[in-house]
């Protein structure tokens, strides 16, 4: 009888603490609201806004234009071939890569946005092991 007990007490931390790394690591890298990937058709430096066309789908060509507003709480991540820049609020808006025809991903609190990367990351190599 211990012995289930302890057995079933130790299955449940497990399930439970990988259960919460999950949610940790989901939470920390994408910010509030869904994930909305677009093109970048316009930036307002004077009211730190950006117009994206917004693609309904993957092989939405249609999509419709969102105008979203950066505060200095949005961090924003810009990648320049294998380099990473990682900025914030009014300086993320002022980067020269923030630009019309750019490719976004972007996470929003209705019209806010909390996170916002241009570019895409590096692809790792599948190298072969040798």
């Amino acid at each position: 009888m211990l012995r289930a007990f302890v057995c079933a007490a130790l299955a449940l931390g497990l399930c439970v603490g990988v259960g919460l790394t999950e949610e940790k690591g989901k939470g920390k890298r994408q910010g509030k609201g869904a994930e909305i990937h677009g093109v970048i058709k316009s930036v307002d430096h004077t009211a730190n806004t950006v117009t994206v066309h917004v693609r309904q789908g993957k092989d939405d060509k249609v999509g419709e234009d969102r105008t979203f507003h950066l505060s200095e709480a949005t961090h924003v991540v810009v990648f320049e071939g294998d380099t990473r820049h990682e900025l914030k609020g009014k300086a993320g808006l002022q980067n020269t890569h923030l630009k019309a025809g750019a490719h976004v991903a972007l996470h929003a609190d209705g019209n806010n946005v909390t996170f916002l990367r241009v570019g895409h990351p590096p692809q790792k190599s599948k190298a072969p092991n040798k």
